[in-house]
């Protein structure tokens, strides 16, 4: 169910997205929010941008986790 709805969504994704997308597929539908800028190399601020958009699409549910974010995929 979770591979079918993001084989529909992933096309209409941008590239970055695609990116964080693929990166927690890997890490098994969860990653910390400081992880993912280290894994993907991109800039803190970025990456809090394409979360912010990809959370307003519901593909990623946002925890807060001491200091940083834990980021899930929703199921």
């Amino acid at each position: 169910m979770i591979e079918d709805k993001f084989a529909l969504v992933f096309p209409l994704l941008k590239e970055d997205e695609r990116r964080v997308l693929i990166a927690l597929k890997d890490s098994n539908g969860e990653m910390l929010q400081n992880q993912l800028v280290l894994r993907l190399d991109l800039s803190k601020v970025k990456v809090t941008r394409l979360l912010h958009s990809m959370e307003q699409k519901n593909l990623i549910v946002k925890d807060r986790n001491g200091l940083t974010n834990n980021i899930k995929l929703v199921r």
